[in-house]
């Protein structure tokens, strides 16, 4: 819907004049920061809004969802 390689749109609800796109990374993986070797295990969920430019009169809101991992390696969350 996007058009943007490695996103996922998970789902999309309109309010009146507001479009809201839940947004997610479609890797399963990720890497750590400190020791650069992928995990796998998911830490938490962070959702934040964006607000991306306007679809004619419609305002768009990105709801992203910013996972973060625990590193099986070094046992540090990954950002």
């Amino acid at each position: 819907m996007l058009g943007i390689s490695g996103v996922i749109v998970k789902s999309q609800k309109q309010l009146e004049n507001t479009l809201i796109l839940e947004i997610e990374n479609n890797s399963k993986t990720a890497l750590c920061p400190k020791c650069q070797k992928n995990s796998y295990r998911l830490h938490q969920n962070h959702y934040f809004l964006i607000k991306d430019i306007p679809w004619g009169e419609i305002e768009v809101l990105l709801r992203v969802n910013r996972r973060q991992f625990k590193c099986d390696n070094c046992s540090k969350p990954e950002a």
